[in-house]
């Protein structure tokens, strides 16, 4: 359960500036192994302007800084990669950053979409929490796996008891009422740090 590490995904709309400051509190509180900035916008500006506010505070902490779905921008921002929300641009998304990037896809519940997308060399598979199908994945590849949408203080031990390599965080981290670093390290207490 101790290997399991964590994985903060940003919330959909928020103020760069205010926001980073959040985030360096967070990652000051309890190191994470990844950032992923979410937005609902689909505004480039938007996305630089939090890419520039952001990047910097997770990498300069050594967390990897992903973009959900905008594998364009992570190649022209200095990001590490991308999280796909569909795993069906995997090849694309690939092709445009090469190699020495991470890509994600995120697949929901769907063992074929994960089977699929781990065998043309993923680097990670996200499920839904869901107990039962991260500790079939666990089992049985061994393509690192992410759990995430609506992991709790109550249910992070078990998806990591089940073999979940990461735990994607979010409203548990950001909605929590003393705050995002009070959230991180009541997930982490979970997991037993």
């Amino acid at each position: 359960m101790t290997d399991t590490q964590l994985y903060l995904v940003t919330p959909p709309a928020f103020a760069p500036a205010a926001f980073a400051s959040l985030l360096a509190q967070a990652l000051d509180a309890i190191p994470v192994a990844c950032v992923e900035l979410r937005l609902a916008s689909t505004d480039e500006g938007t996305w630089r302007t939090s890419i520039d506010a952001l990047r910097p505070v997770a990498q300069d902490r050594g967390a990897a800084f992903l973009l959900a779905g905008r594998p364009d921008l992570a190649l022209d921002t200095g990001c590490d990669g991308t999280a796909l929300p569909d795993p069906a641009l995997y090849p694309s998304a690939r092709k445009t950053l090469g190699a020495g990037y991470i890509v994600g896809a995120w697949v929901g519940s769907s063992r074929h979409d994960a089977m699929v997308v781990g065998e043309r060399g993923a680097d990670f598979i996200g499920f839904t929490a869901d107990p039962e199908i991260v500790g079939w994945w666990a089992e049985l590849f061994e393509v690192p796996c992410v759990a995430g949408n609506g992991i709790t203080k109550d249910n992070a031990p078990l998806l990591a008891r089940v073999g979940a390599d990461f735990l994607a965080l979010d409203a548990a981290v950001w909605d929590h009422a003393a705050g995002a670093a009070a959230g991180l390290r009541e997930i982490a207490a979970a997991l037993g740090r």
